[in-house]
């Protein structure tokens, strides 16, 4: 009966063994697998703000974008008259309000602010003369001319000086290697 009782427990005793060491396996399964998981779960989160990175510089890019294009729009419609509408003025410091906050520097909102104030001048210049059509030859008449004929060419030149000033921001070309 010793020798039974010894051979069960002894059966125990490995049972023991057996099952102690499938709960080390098993948990050091388990620890391997939460080690992977948040190994995993870690590059998704880098990847979730990498995405997040390329939508905030695409959303800046077509802000600015868009004031971009406000630009040209305005310059288009300087175009037909060499001058400008009321609306088309509104339009634009609407359309532009946010170029200080758009971009780095005070280059682009400098010329925003430049290109308001030179329109305006130019609209009211082309005002008064239109009033002073029916005035003869004067001195101010001449001066008002020689304004307006100057922003005008200033007007002319943005066409081109526009897209260089903006190029630094909206330059989405990848430099070949």
């Amino acid at each position: 009966m010793v020798t039974t009782f010894t051979v069960i427990a002894a059966c125990v005793a490995a049972l023991a063994a057996l099952l102690s060491a499938a709960a080390s396996w098993t948990s050091a399964r388990i620890a391997r697998s939460q080690r992977e998981l948040a190994e995993r779960q870690y590059e998704l989160q880098r990847h979730q703000q990498e995405l997040e990175k390329m939508k905030a510089k695409r959303e800046l890019y077509e802000r600015r974008l868009s004031v971009y294009q406000s630009v040209k729009v305005l310059l288009d419609a300087f175009r037909p008259e060499a001058t400008f509408k009321p609306e088309d003025l509104n339009a634009f410091s609407r359309n532009t309000a946010e170029g200080d906050f758009l971009f780095e520097g005070r280059g682009i909102p400098d010329y925003l602010k430049e290109m308001s104030k030179k329109a305006i001048q130019l609209t009211s210049l082309n005002k008064r003369l239109s009033d002073y059509h029916h005035f003869p030859i004067s001195e101010e008449r001449t001066r008002y001319e020689n304004e307006a004929s100057e922003l005008r060419y200033w007007f002319d030149d943005q066409y081109v000086a526009a897209k260089e000033k903006f190029k630094p921001y909206l330059d989405i070309s990848v430099p070949t290697p």
